[in-house]
């Protein structure tokens, strides 16, 4: 197997990076069967940005979705993945190699205490696992 970087990035703190991070990191290791290296990077300042090359391929997904149990998604949560999408498309024809994934992780406190109980919140595995399926098809 070809050892693969999938990187959870964004600028702003408290985002959520560390639990997606936490949460797709347990998907690979006991759904997908990969073996699985999962480290922080904390960057302070906006000058420290990493600039890779070559460029790489880019999932964007939506995290923190503004979700209800017996609705789905806000209505302002589907306009701002609505306004994402586009900015990808627009960002493909630019040359890059960016995809939005279709998948989001709900905005729930069982995400946030995944990493604190040692795994994801069970009822939200399938969103995760899905989330890494569609990862997979992209890199």
């Amino acid at each position: 197997m070809q050892p693969t970087t999938v990187a959870t990035i964004n600028f702003k703190g408290g985002v959520g990076k560390t639990t997606v991070t936490w949460c797709l990191a347990n998907v690979a290791a006991a759904t997908a069967n990969y073996p699985t290296l999962l480290f922080g990077l904390i960057l302070r300042h906006l000058k420290l940005r990493i600039e890779p090359f070559p460029v790489p391929t880019i999932g964007v997904f939506m995290n923190k979705a503004g979700y209800r149990t017996n609705t789905g998604l806000f209505r302002e949560t589907r306009l701002y993945m609505d306004r994402c999408r586009a900015v990808c498309e627009e960002s493909q024809k630019d040359g890059f190699n960016v995809h939005w994934l279709e998948n989001y992780v709900p905005d729930r406190v069982d995400v946030k205490r995944a990493i604190h109980f040692g795994g994801w919140a069970q009822q939200y595995t399938s969103d995760f696992v899905n989330l890494f399926k569609a990862i997979e098809k992209i890199v």
